[in-house]
């Protein structure tokens, strides 16, 4: 599909929190203008090309792993 949604029952996590995308043959995380940012790393980020096995954390509480499979 061109498109997937994932809904996080999580307060800290905006409604339209972030969205991956691949651009030019990669994956780019982008940050929605959410209350509690997106980090890739440890590091706020508003657009961030993703490599293997970084990790992505959706406000204080969700962790998330990317993987390439």
């Amino acid at each position: 599909p061109s498109c997937a949604d994932v809904v996080l029952d999580d307060s800290k996590v905006s409604s339209t929190h972030a969205r991956v995308r691949f651009e030019q043959g990669k994956y780019v995380l982008y940050d929605l203008g959410s209350t509690n940012k997106t980090f890739v790393n440890g590091q706020p980020v508003t657009a961030q090309p993703l490599k293997d096995g970084d990790q992505i954390s959706l406000g204080p509480n969700v962790q998330l792993i990317f993987k390439i499979v």
